[in-house]
């Protein structure tokens, strides 16, 4: 090794970073080791804020900061760069928002000299920064817990996983292994430390250094690693990695299984893009890497979930497992080899209440066993009486996509309607390669047992349950003052020491109790009147001895210029004193939205603190659209707090049934309340609407809403081809020939892109505020908002010039379950097919095209003003027994 003139040489690649770089550089100047020891190479990389004039005032007091000032080469060739000009001992990479702490260098250094012959690379913590707090540590930090050699052919240390950049190595000079430059590889940070491990299998630990890692509160990184930019050059890396061996080292075997897990978690992992034959060849190259990692690598990783390490387990070796089940258990074997063992199956319970003396529940089964088994059986004894058991149908639940957007897991689902006379046990049994085996329930949060709370009691009407953790059982008795009166004193107890205001909640809630039932109903905010409010004036004016209140999550000025002045002594404001009292006390919950925080006053938690004296309402999801988004790991009837679903197409009745685990009962097929206020007779007038929905990998994700992404957006098909289509002479010809308008509707997410849209034809507004039915064209892409229009049965056109983007999974979903190939207008991907589709509807007088009109006239299940009464006589007629 050539002689060093400096210690250390620390890299420092600079872009547009005037905020943070004198931070930056000042943690390297205040460090305990000699600062004239160490090299500073900053690399400026074509920055175009005032980054350059700082480093040139730093060079001015330092001259061993030194500058280099490039155009734009990318992260990969500016640390290259900064390696080949570097004179120190050893060489560590900082980037320019981040920051070392004070005593790294020194004890970097005094390792690595220390170690010098065993080890070419020493880690050390590194720490993501949140608005100045410390993050949740990477699982690397349970391997590496002192400072010291790591052996990574031990078992120990295989999941110690180097993937980001903190870290100092040995300076080779001209034999130097440098930065992967192939465009758009994104790998570059963890290739570069495998080339370096791979030589001794070992590196350095030292604990009393630290990298703190500034998170930025916007981020695209999940976008770049999108398999839609990075599958094939992935699995390339992989391939050609692995290629080196017979038998891969499993320390890089657990680097493989982190990499496709974290992108299968974010949903970035599967290339989606690719159709039919040639998308399972491309999953094929993920099997076979899978094929040349051990069995025992995959089911101990620390990062993967139990259910995702059985996803990838079948898809490594679909064939080749057995599953044994006995009474106490179940068990999956490769050969003799044992994978997998659980001496129960659990039970997650999602709705359950007592209600007339009838014990509700919705609940799924879950084993990571029945991704390799056949269907299992449910069955109910009662009263211990095994010989008079009874079967509980079963039905696949939508928690087969379990923590991903891909099926990857088997979970069944059941419901229970029991009555609970001369019943005093209850006990469940999974059946399963004709074993019985015990069904262990677990009650997370939301629900009057909970596992969270340790609260196994719950009594309401005359009866009292309890659920036995050891026996696995549900006992039932009648609700004796015996057994109520202990727990009222636990519960007294328990919020009276540190808990004073929900006790005195609790109090006001019991107090209030009226005989007549409550029915709350909520918009959302912001909203100025959606469905909710129109159910609400009419079931108001209904005379049934029935108290009602419009929720308002708006201000008083908003609610007063938006709700009708005889209304007004009948709202209640979100997350009042009156809100959380009512709310304990509602029979109906009536809402247009459906998330909790839309309607529910508590956090999960606390409401599950009041559930031993809530009501416990019956809630009805009035939808704010027709649901379009093929999204069933949200919106499926396991995933949401609702127990009837209002819908207005027979299109909404077969999908929810076939798609998202619902039953004919618990769907109200009665229209949404805003239609009786929608004619749809009147006639439109001369006017198009151009109203695409938003894309989420274009905007960066912020801690509570969306930040623009400029230079990203404006590169993107979507805005080239949507922008050349408002551009386009031949629209502007059209337009002129046909006296139209056309208005451009950008969803208020994309709103901050409006300056992009500019010089536009007179023709042409942005964001004019008219109601739906002057129009007599809509354009749109994937937006629900389409199904306005086809009530209005207007003429539509889907214009998506990102398809292949949204198909792919980049988007927060890839599918629309009214398949566009199914829809009710014509499909383009191209300004130029748009524009030829809206040419020939506009020389038909912008009429729908027959076969369109057609479905149009028989899509909605009613075409009339009497939305509203409908579901008022769903509502008061009966519950829906579940």
């Amino acid at each position: 090794m050539k002689q060093s003139d400096y210690d250390i040489s620390i890299i420092v690649p600079v872009y547009n970073v005037e905020s943070y770089l004198r931070t930056c550089l000042d943690s390297l100047i205040v460090q305990t080791y000699d600062f004239s020891k160490m090299e500073v190479i900053t690399i400026n990389d074509g920055s175009t804020d005032g980054s350059l004039n700082i480093l040139q005032e730093y060079h001015s007091k330092y001259e061993n900061i030194i500058i280099l000032d490039e155009e734009n080469s990318g992260l990969s060739e500016t640390r290259n760069k900064g390696m080949r000009i570097a004179k120190g001992k050893y060489i560590l990479f900082l980037d320019s928002d981040d920051t070392l702490t004070p005593n790294s260098i020194e004890n970097l250094i005094a390792f690595f000299d220390k170690h010098f012959d065993e080890v070419d690379l020493v880690s050390y913590k590194i720490i993501p920064m949140l608005n100045g707090e410390p993050k949740k540590l990477h699982y690397r930090y349970n391997y590496l817990t002192k400072t010291g050699v790591y052996d990574l052919r031990f078992k120990d240390n295989w999941y110690v996983c180097i993937t980001t950049m903190n870290y100092c190595i040995k300076n080779e000079f001209e034999n130097n292994i440098m930065f992967d430059t192939t465009p758009g590889f994104r790998h570059e940070d963890q290739k570069f430390s495998m080339d370096i491990i791979k030589k001794k299998l070992k590196i350095g630990y030292v604990a009393e250094a630290e990298y703190l890692y500034l998170q930025q509160p916007q981020s695209i990184t999940k976008t770049w690693f999108h398999a839609y930019y990075l599958f094939d050059k992935t699995m390339n890396f992989w391939e050609e990695f692995f290629n080196q061996y017979d038998k891969v080292p499993e320390y890089f075997q657990a680097l493989f299984i982190n990499d496709i897990n974290w992108k299968f978690r974010s949903g970035i992992l599967l290339p989606y893009h690719f159709e039919g034959q040639e998308y399972n060849n491309q999953v094929n190259r993920i099997k076979i890497l899978l094929k040349k990692t051990c069995d025992d690598v995959l089911l101990n990783h620390p990062a993967v979930d139990k259910y995702h390490k059985h996803y990838f387990l079948d898809l490594k070796n679909h064939t080749e497992y057995i599953v044994h089940t006995a009474p106490n258990g179940v068990a999956l074997l490769n050969g003799q080899t044992l994978l997998y063992a659980d001496f129960k199956i659990d039970i997650s319970v999602h709705k359950l209440k007592i209600k007339n003396g009838v014990l509700k529940m919705l609940a799924y089964l879950k084993s990571p066993i029945f991704l390799h088994a056949t269907m299992p059986q449910l069955y109910m004894i009662v009263n211990n009486e095994r010989g008079n058991k009874k079967e509980i149908p079963l039905r696949e639940s939508s928690f087969s996509y379990y923590a991903s957007k891909e099926k990857c897991a088997k979970a069944y689902l059941f419901e229970l309607n029991v009555s609970l006379i001369n019943i005093e046990k209850i006990k469940f049994y999974i059946k399963l390669n004709d074993e019985l085996i015990e069904g262990c329930f677990m009650f997370p949060l939301g629900l009057p047992l909970s596992d969270k709370l340790q609260r196994y009691q719950y009594y309401r009407d005359k009866y009292f349950i309890e659920y036995n953790k050891l026996t696995n059982e549900f006992l039932i008795s009648e609700n004796i003052f015996q057994k109520r009166f202990p727990i009222k004193v636990k519960n007294f107890f328990y919020f009276f020491f540190g808990m004073k205001k929900k006790l005195l909640l609790r109090f006001l809630a019991g107090l209030y109790r009226p005989k007549k039932e409550i029915w709350l109903y909520y918009d959302c905010k912001g909203v100025k009147r959606d469905n909710a409010y129109f159910q609400f004036v009419h079931d108001i004016n209904q005379k049934d001895n029935i108290k009602r209140y419009y929720v308002s999550n708006n201000n008083k000025k908003f609610t007063n210029d938006n709700i009708e002045s005889k209304y007004i002594k009948n709202v209640i404001y979100f997350k009042s004193l009156k809100h959380y009292i009512f709310y304990l006390n509602a029979d109906k919950v009536i809402t247009a939205f459906i998330e909790p925080e839309n309607c529910l006053p508590f956090g999960k938690k606390t409401y599950t603190e009041y559930l031993d004296i809530a009501k416990i309402p019956e809630i009805i999801y009035l939808q704010h659209g027709v649901l379009h988004a093929h999204m069933p790991w949200k919106y499926s009837l396991d995933r949401l707090l609702l127990d009837r679903e209002v819908v207005s197409t027979h299109f909404e009745v077969s999908n929810l049934i076939s798609n998202y685990c619902f039953t004919q009962e618990h769907i109200i097929a009665a229209g949404m309340p805003r239609y009786d206020y929608i004619d749809n007779h009147i006639e439109s007038k001369k006017k198009i609407l151009y109203a695409p929905s938003w894309r989420s990998y274009l905007v960066g994700k912020q801690v509570a809403s969306y930040a623009s992404m400029e230079h990203v957006f404006i590169e993107s098909e979507f805005f080239k081809e949507s922008y050349s289509f408002l551009k386009s002479p031949q629209l502007i010809e059209m337009l002129e020939t046909y006296d139209y308008e056309l208005n451009f509707k950008l969803h208020p997410i994309f709103k901050k892109y409006k300056k992009f849209y500019k010089d536009l034809d007179k023709r042409i507004k942005i964001n004019e505020d008219n109601p739906d039915s002057d129009y007599r064209i809509f354009i749109t892409d994937f937006s629900s908002y389409v199904f306005d229009f086809v009530y209005l049965k207007r003429a539509i056109i889907y214009f998506v010039p990102d398809y292949i983007k949204f198909k792919s999974g980049m988007n927060l979903y890839r599918e629309v379950d009214l398949k566009f190939e199914d829809g009710l207008g014509d499909f383009c991907q191209t300004s130029f097919e748009t524009l030829q589709s809206l040419e020939e509807l506009l020389r038909n007088n912008g009429m729908p095209k027959k076969p369109y009109l057609d479905k149009m006239n028989n899509f909605f299940i009613y075409d009339d003003y009497n939305q509203c009464k409908r579901i008022y006589n769903a509502l008061i007629n009966k519950e829906l027994e579940i």
